[in-house]
């Protein structure tokens, strides 16, 4: 199991209205002892805790209803409500990102999203609040948060990022788009662009891609990029893989071209990524 969890830093001016988290974290689970309910969280819990799936699955138990938590799924969990999580060995992994959130304000944006969206909620690909996530964790990695409000506004912007996704993600979405998304994530390892996909969905090329950035937001080009980009993410973060493979294995021509693609996404090489991960976990 790899487990890194960092606590907030304290600060002497505690305002209990701000939005704030105690601890964030990031884990990659292989063993079936991991299961976590309230009862094992204990009566001074009092936070509310979203876990994001990044790989792999767990499972969401609450209200009789058991939910499979793969990757794009999170869950909400608080102490008003029962709840179960754990993982079983259907998968070989587990990896997913938690954030603890407390404050009367973060606490009524939390339940908000709960009651609007229900205790499981699914985000879109490549959503700018996972992306604020990793920047939170190593914002507190680094004890970079110069005081409360610096960091309240933080977690108000990962809260208010969490909204707008999925209200982004719950307007009518078309169908044929929606199977071309799930196409490109299936084949990313495949030599396919735009002229292979649009023919396929009944769609000439510029129909296809017009169509395709007014349900989206981006053309099917940057989409499949970004597809790839964050399954070499993935690769680089759990396995030690050659570039050349990891390249090869995301669809991408050669080791070059991730490299220079991921540098222009990211603003580090593929070696810098990992070796930056590998050190905020250890």
């Amino acid at each position: 199991m790899i487990f890194a969890k960092i606590r907030a830093q304290d600060f002497r001016e505690a305002d209990t209205a701000v939005a704030r988290f105690i601890s964030i974290g990031y884990e990659h689970i292989t063993s079936t002892d991991y299961r976590w309910n309230n009862e094992r969280m204990g009566p001074t819990f009092g936070h509310c805790i979203i876990q994001y799936t990044l790989s792999g699955h767990g499972y969401h138990e609450a209200n009789g209803k058991i939910t499979k938590l793969e990757k794009h799924t999170a869950f909400l969990a608080s102490e008003e409500s029962p709840f179960l999580y754990y993982y079983k060995p259907d998968a070989p992994h587990w990896e997913f990102f938690w954030i603890n959130i407390t404050g009367s304000t973060g606490k009524g944006l939390f339940h908000g999203i709960k009651k609007e969206f229900g205790p499981v909620i699914t985000l879109p690909d490549n959503n700018l609040t996972v992306q604020l996530f990793f920047e939170i964790f190593r914002k507190t990695q680094n004890r970079e948060w110069k005081n409360l409000y610096a960091l309240s506004a933080a977690t108000y912007g990962f809260l208010m990022s969490l909204i707008q996704n999925l209200r982004a993600g719950t307007a009518a979405f078309d169908a044929t788009i929606d199977q071309a998304a799930q196409y490109m994530e299936q084949h990313m390892a495949d030599n396919i662009d735009v002229k292979v996909i649009a023919p396929r969905f009944g769609y000439t090329r510029e129909h296809f891609t017009r169509l395709f950035r007014q349900t989206t937001g981006a053309s099917p080009g940057n989409y499949l990029i970004s597809l790839r980009l964050e399954k070499a993410k993935q690769l680089l973060r759990l396995s030690d893989e050659k570039l050349e493979s990891v390249a090869a294995s995301c669809g991408f021509a050669n080791a070059n071209y991730l490299c220079r693609l991921f540098k222009q996404r990211f603003g580090l090489t593929p070696v810098e990524y990992k070796k930056t991960f590998d050190a905020t976990i250890k």
